[in-house]
């Protein structure tokens, strides 16, 4: 039940969920926000912040137009067809504020939430158990892990990160959690290739072009006391954007555990945090 109250907030395919009526009401005009979205874009924005806007939940015209929403497959899109759907992204023209659970969009746009909700819905399902005493579990919603305590065979819990079945050799890390949350953010399964370039479904705002680097997935562990699923989540996409480079420094300086699986036809490379480091020795 609580993950179809979420699901009525947060859902663009529901007409009169939260996020759809939001997307549909006027800009300059303040728009009342329940407390549960106030906490995903609230921490949306953060990474727009940290990220310099390689994040964003207002990309949707340009995930759209590169053909990787709802409509699927589209025409390669013309330097004008870019530069209209970037017009209509931008998120520091959306004005949040959190004491009185409203916020403002300051332009036309809309946004989307999939990059960080299930984290979230996994953090709601964990608070339930939490509250009924549950001291192990294991909650995940669409890849998004989060587990407290230790498996039903006294052990702590043991979370893969898969890995992408288009290469030939095989390696997988097999990491020991407890009170902590995981994601993992991937290109390898939504991708097009043209004229021997291939094209990520993560896009960059301020090109307006899907991101080209190496990254096969990324992962992210999070021991956060609150909402560490939300936040893996989230990060993994935010980390995912940066590429491989910056998402490493960035990672090092906020002390967030990242592990990155990048590829060269078929030879898997590895980079991780400094944080990562404790998780090495979990491999198969």
């Amino acid at each position: 039940a609580k993950l179809l109250e979420i699901n009525q907030l947060m859902s663009t395919y529901i007409i009169d969920s939260e996020i759809s009526r939001f997307n549909s009401s006027p800009h300059n005009t303040w728009f009342s926000l329940s407390p549960e979205m106030v906490t995903v874009i609230g921490y949306s924005l953060y990474l727009s912040e940290i990220t310099n806007g390689k994040f964003d939940i207002s990309v949707s015209p340009l995930i759209d137009l590169w053909g990787f929403g709802a409509a699927g497959e589209m025409a390669f899109p013309s330097d004008d067809a870019i530069a209209l759907a970037k017009s209509q992204v931008g998120w520091q023209s959306l004005i949040l504020d959190k004491d009185n659970l409203r916020i403002k969009k300051t332009k036309p746009l809309s946004i989307d939430l999939s990059s960080i909700a299930k984290g979230y819905g996994v953090d709601v399902i964990a608070q339930l158990l939490e509250g009924t005493d549950v001291q192990n579990y294991l909650v995940e919603i669409g890849g998004e892990i989060r587990v407290k305590g230790k498996n039903s065979e006294g052990i702590y819990w043991r979370v893969g990160v898969e890995t992408p079945s288009f290469f030939q050799t095989s390696a997988k890390k097999v990491i020991q959690l407890s009170d902590q949350s995981i994601a993992t953010s991937g290109d390898y399964r939504n991708f097009f290739e043209k004229d021997g370039v291939r094209y990520s479904h993560t896009i960059d705002p301020s090109t307006g072009k899907p991101v080209i680097h190496n990254i096969a997935s990324l992962t992210v562990v999070e021991n956060s006391k609150e909402y560490s699923a939300m936040k893996s989540d989230g990060l993994a996409t935010a980390f995912m954007a940066l590429g491989e480079r910056q998402a490493l420094q960035l990672a090092n300086e906020l002390g967030i555990a990242i592990y990155i699986l990048s590829y060269n036809k078929d030879v898997f490379g590895e980079s991780f945090s400094s944080a990562f480091t404790p998780y090495l020795t979990k491999t198969q």
